[in-house]
């Protein structure tokens, strides 16, 4: 098992100019412009087989990157292979001559270490269609957007820093959920990668969703309606927007909304899944059997739950219309 413990400050040679860089014996990803000018320093998760989990925004207005790894050798990252935007993490691929970071554990934990600070993650939460993430609270400035790490160095999850009101506020991204949320991508080149970018509603997606995480459904609801208008073919937008929609009262626009993001992507489970379960509260329990049959061909574990919760959730029949009865002819 590997595990990562905190070394001495060490200098490396590259792209021409020496640059000095403050290690806990963690890999390190130098991110570069079209000049080859060094951007910035971010520490980074190794994962088998060459990937590279990083900061997604780290890598804005990046042309190249080379990887540090944790035994001194340099690789270039070669192409971006993934991307969670929610999480706001990419992956990249260095190279199988990478050598593995520090085994996974997707059991939540609640000492952490970020950066060689330590911090204290608080209870998590399901926030709407994200999955669990928690308040996290540094006793020391850590780093902002990087990897977990746990009291034994094993890799536990993700440090992510949100403003919101403008003030900076930090949460834990469990692990497990920073692995099933990668999408992959055609492999492509940093600089490609990030021309296709929409920075002004990347923007306004990562501010709405750090509202979500916050609790902050009326903030919640605003940013993600500009977002809406910004990018209004986004399933994944209309999606968040039903939860935040739901939380602040409005479940005519929740339902909607999640019709719209299944519209847009028929084959969109989770939204499926839960305008099924708000469908069986609202009482609609023909409207909820429509999706318990759309999912089966999707996710048959969803279909199968969403199907077990109409069978615990009893709905009142409205009775049916009585027919006028006729009057007799004179």
């Amino acid at each position: 098992m590997r595990n990562y413990r905190p070394i001495n400050e060490m200098k490396c040679l590259c792209a021409g100019i020496v640059c000095a860089i403050s290690l806990y014996a963690e890999p390190v990803l130098l991110v570069h412009d079209q000049a080859g000018a060094l951007l910035r320093q971010i520490r980074v998760a190794v994962r088998p087989e060459g990937k590279v989990l990083a900061s997604r925004d780290a890598l804005f207005g990046a042309a190249s990157a080379i990887l540090l790894d944790d035994l001194g050798s340099l690789n270039e990252a070669v192409s971006i292979t993934a991307e969670d935007r929610d999480s706001g993490i990419v992956e990249l691929f260095a190279g199988r001559q990478v050598p593995a970071g520090p085994d996974a554990v997707l059991k939540f934990a609640t000492k952490v270490n970020s950066g060689g600070h330590s911090a204290t993650a608080g209870e998590y939460r399901e926030s709407g269609g994200f999955g669990p993430v928690a308040r996290l609270s540094c006793s020391g400035t850590g780093e902002a957007n990087g990897p977990l790490y746990n009291e034994h160095g094993f890799l536990v999850g993700w440090h992510a820093v949100r403003s919101v009101n403008g003030q900076p506020i930090t949460f834990a991204i469990p692990m497990e959920r920073v692995v099933t949320g990668l999408i992959p991508i055609l492999p492509a080149a940093i600089a490609d990668w990030d021309r296709r970018r929409n920075a002004a509603a990347d923007e306004l997606y990562t501010k709405a969703l750090a509202y979500t995480w916050a609790g902050d459904y009326d903030g919640a609801a605003f940013y993600w309606r500009q977002d809406r208008e910004a990018e209004p073919e986004n399933a994944r937008t209309w999606y968040h927007l039903a939860f935040a929609e739901g939380k602040t009262g409005h479940s005519k626009e929740k339902t909607r909304c999640f019709r719209k993001a299944i519209e847009l992507q028929p084959g969109f489970a989770a939204a499926h899944y839960d305008l099924g379960v708000g469908l069986a509260l609202s009482g609609d329990r023909d409207g909820a059997m429509d999706e318990v049959k759309a999912l089966k061909p999707l996710d048959a574990d969803l279909s199968r739950r969403l199907e077990g919760f109409l069978g615990a959730v009893h709905t009142d029949e409205l009775p049916a219309k009585k027919r006028p009865v006729p009057r007799p002819s004179v």
